[in-house]
């Protein structure tokens, strides 16, 4: 399978083959944007208590279950890395963002002016 291309700028979208996937909840999109932005693994009680505070930790947990699941099924894989405690987008699939790129492609430019300016 093709990676999953992610995009953060502007409103948030994701894409397999040219062909945008659905994602309904808004939840979701949030949870899978902040898991791609922040590319590190976070506890299930830090995004429980992030996404849904107005909620007791376990009714917290258990939404958080409910949208990793929702999510893995509108992508058609698991994008997952699920290691007890920790969640993270799955480094083992490729998968691209739009916002690492810029980065990665800002630094590039930066050092370029470096190296040019010495």
């Amino acid at each position: 399978m093709s990676p999953l291309r992610i995009y953060l700028f502007g409103v948030p979208r994701f894409e397999r083959d040219d062909t945008p996937l659905h994602i309904p909840r808004r939840k979701a999109v949030a949870l899978l944007a902040y898991l791609a932005a922040t590319s590190q693994p976070h506890s299930r009680d830090a995004l429980a208590t992030m996404f849904w505070p107005e909620h007791d930790q376990t009714r917290a947990r258990a939404n958080l279950r409910r949208e990793l699941s929702r999510t893995k099924s509108a992508l058609g894989e698991d994008p997952f890395d699920i290691q007890g405690e920790q969640v993270a987008l799955n480094r083992a699939q490729e998968w691209w963002l739009d916002i690492a790129e810029f980065q990665a492609n800002l630094e590039a430019a930066q050092e370029g002016l470096l190296k040019g300016s010495g």
